[in-house]
């Protein structure tokens, strides 16, 4: 995947757990100072994603980075990268323990598109929820 498709990538993942947690465009603008309609331009990908934005989206949804990272990016493959078996051989004190060994059991991958699709349901099922209160309310 290359750098554009990976940005893209993080930014629809971005955009399903705001949308997912509930949490407004206009609430995280306010709270990271950002101009109005700015998040909606981020996460539409009309201006690209600072790694600092990236880090505040992670801290404003009560995740770690690489919890983050994990979710658009699952691991593929078995074992670590050839890039990083490089750098555990000449720097084996850097590399976190939890990156050495490849993982035993992969996890599911995360498919975007079934899980916009149930946000979508939710989200119907609410405003139907919401307008029968009403039609209750004024019979």
């Amino acid at each position: 995947m290359t750098s554009e498709g990976q940005t893209e990538q993080l930014a629809r993942v971005l955009k399903i757990l705001l949308r997912f947690s509930k949490i407004q465009n206009q609430v995280v603008e306010k709270k990271l100072g950002f101009s109005g309609g700015y998040m909606s331009r981020l996460l539409s990908g009309k201006i690209d994603i600072k790694i600092s934005h990236v880090l505040d989206l992670a801290a404003i949804l009560d995740m770690q980075p690489h919890e983050l990272f994990a979710i658009a990016f699952p691991q593929a493959g078995s074992g670590p990268s050839r890039g990083l078996q490089h750098i555990q051989k000449v720097l084996p004190h850097v590399v976190p323990a939890s990156l050495a060994p490849p993982a035993p059991v992969q996890p599911p991958r995360l498919d975007l598109g079934e899980l916009h699709h149930k946000l979508e349901e939710g989200f119907n099922e609410v405003l139907r929820r919401v307008f029968a209160e009403m039609e209750h309310e004024q019979a």
